[in-house]
């Protein structure tokens, strides 16, 4: 089987790391980030694109 959102995530990551984890590797925002099956993840960011996502998904449905 197929692990599309591996797949997605690791090329974004591969292009530019910053997009998916864009804090500085330091002490101070250890805590914003986390390592999810090998690829670093801002938490705020991690939830907010996919409810935007999902929130524009609705909009346009309902028009």
């Amino acid at each position: 089987m197929v692990d599309i959102t591996g797949r997605i995530t690791r090329a974004i990551d591969d292009l530019d790391p910053f997009v998916l984890a864009h804090h500085p590797s330091c002490e101070y925002y250890a805590h914003h980030t986390f390592e999810l099956r090998g690829v670093e993840l801002c938490m705020g960011c991690f939830v907010v694109y996919p409810v935007g996502l999902v929130s524009l998904l609705a909009l346009s449905a309902s028009i």
